[in-house]
């Protein structure tokens, strides 16, 4: 049964960092216990936080009686954190028997957020199917895969895991097996993955946005370290991030994915040098966006949103920003936030004319529906990755996640690659409320608040 890549990496995450790094044998070990039995994440967070402070505390004491790891594995030993080490693993399996009968009792291509959840949440295993593999095997495509499962085990047809999928955007003879051709360009500076408009020559498995891969990279916290392994040699995500720093310039098409790779992989440096010998600020970037024309952006200007709110996180760490800009950019998002709050429809959802920076959307290619599921996904997503203190209060995400629920299951939403992207942020954003306000799970056994249950203000779907 599939589960959650977010959920997944967020035990994995806590357990990893406690034992100190991915590299530690700890680590492997929950590693390939959590891809045995991954239905068990659901039930072990609380869990693996709870042994995570045991671990720590266990570190610090190893670390004053200099007991490091590299010490005791020469020793032929371990401290004694591999006791609740033992107990997550333990209960890992201890729960197998449970994640069989979850994988039982749901329907393929669905993900139940609790044993009695109604309805299911339709996963991806809907649109990725082998008789459709020309509407999502791209590098776009593959990058919607990855947000949806990270690097976790999924229900997909020809990917079983999304370290597959991450494979095959970072190792050429796999990519060339899937594409038909090589993605990638090596330059003087770097490298970088064809555009699906390259001027090189169009294609119809690169990426529909320029660093869209740097920035699901970056989602996903992929190391710059990672290895992109060609046939002229071995690259790594750096080379990637150095031909985009270089060739970096303020007149190039949609920003947005720069700007949110730049956010993660970047700081604590607050500048950069591209090859044209201008150096560039994340203040500067910063102020560009803050003044960009959402009618003139992908996805309703929503990942503008998105790679500012990225950069206030990056600030809030690292500073990044000088303070007029911080001033800017905290009072543009506490206004188009409070904005968002006040244009959401009584039925949970939002339009394209999210906001006052769209004017007028009626020659868009989308539906109706396509295009409020695709704002909806979206801005869910968004509002829910702000800081706590920015965030719209809990109503406004059980409202939308309950129609983004309900509108999944509907017969409106086809199998065409125009549908990727709407349904992967709306599948993603729903799973993700549900997992910010778990109480939502359990009233009256429901998936919904009482007030948005079916059969009440939900509107039915044509």
């Amino acid at each position: 049964m599939p589960v959650t890549g977010a959920v997944m990496g967020s035990i994995r995450g806590t357990y990893i960092s406690a034992c100190g790094g991915r590299s530690h044998p700890c680590s492997r070990v929950w590693n390939r216990a959590s891809g045995r039995s991954p239905a068990a994440a659901t039930f072990l967070l609380p869990l693996a936080r709870t042994v995570g402070g045991f671990v720590r505390c266990h570190c610090r004491l190893a670390a004053r009686r200099n007991r490091s790891w590299k010490m005791a594995k020469e020793r032929k030993g371990y401290p004694r954190i591999m006791l609740p080490s033992m107990m997550v693993l333990a209960a890992v399996f201890a729960v197998d028997g449970a994640s069989s009968w979850l994988g039982a009792h749901s329907q393929p291509g669905t993900l139940p957020f609790s044993t009695n959840s109604q309805p299911e949440l339709p996963t991806l295993a809907r649109l990725c199917t082998q008789t459709n593999r020309a509407a999502w095997l791209s590098l776009s495509g593959f990058c919607h895969i990855l947000l949806f499962y990270g690097t976790g085990q999924t229900d997909l047809p020809i990917f079983q895991s999304g370290n597959a999928v991450l494979q095959a955007m970072t190792d050429e003879d796999v990519a060339t097996q899937m594409f038909g051709r090589s993605p990638f360009v090596r330059t003087r500076h770097g490298l970088r993955y064809y555009l699906s408009r390259d001027p090189l020559g169009l294609n119809s498995f690169g990426e529909a946005h320029r660093d869209q891969c740097l920035a699901t990279f970056a989602s996903l916290d992929v190391p710059v370290t990672r290895p992109i392994v060609l046939r002229s040699g071995i690259c790594t995500i750096s080379d990637l991030l150095s031909e985009s720093v270089a060739n970096f310039s303020f007149d190039q098409h949609e920003m947005a994915w720069t700007a949110m790779a730049y956010a993660h992989y970047l700081p604590p440096e607050k500048t950069w040098l591209n090859r044209f010998g201008d150096r560039v600020s994340f203040s500067q970037l910063a102020q560009f966006l803050l003044v960009r024309d959402y009618n003139r952006e992908s996805c309703a200007g929503t990942h503008v949103l998105q790679a500012l709110a990225m950069l206030d996180r990056a600030d809030r760490r690292n500073s990044i920003l000088d303070a007029d800009t911080r001033k800017q950019l905290d009072s543009y998002l506490r206004n188009i936030v409070q904005e968002a709050i006040e244009r959401q429809a009584p039925d949970g959802s939002w339009g394209l004319t999210w906001c006052h920076l769209i004017e007028n959307h009626e020659t868009a290619p989308l539906t109706l529906f396509a295009s409020r599921v695709l704002v909806t996904g979206h801005l869910c997503e968004v509002l829910r990755s702000l800081e706590p203190q920015r965030r719209p209060p809990r109503k406004v995400f059980e409202r939308a996640a309950a129609w983004l629920a309900h509108s999944l299951t509907s017969d409106q939403i086809g199998s065409a690659g125009a549908w990727l992207c709407p349904f992967t942020h709306a599948a993603r954003a729903t799973r993700e409320i549900f997992q910010l306000y778990p109480p939502l799970l359990g009233r009256h056994g429901q998936s919904f608040p009482p007030s948005m249950e079916p059969g009440g203000f939900l509107p039915k779907l044509k």
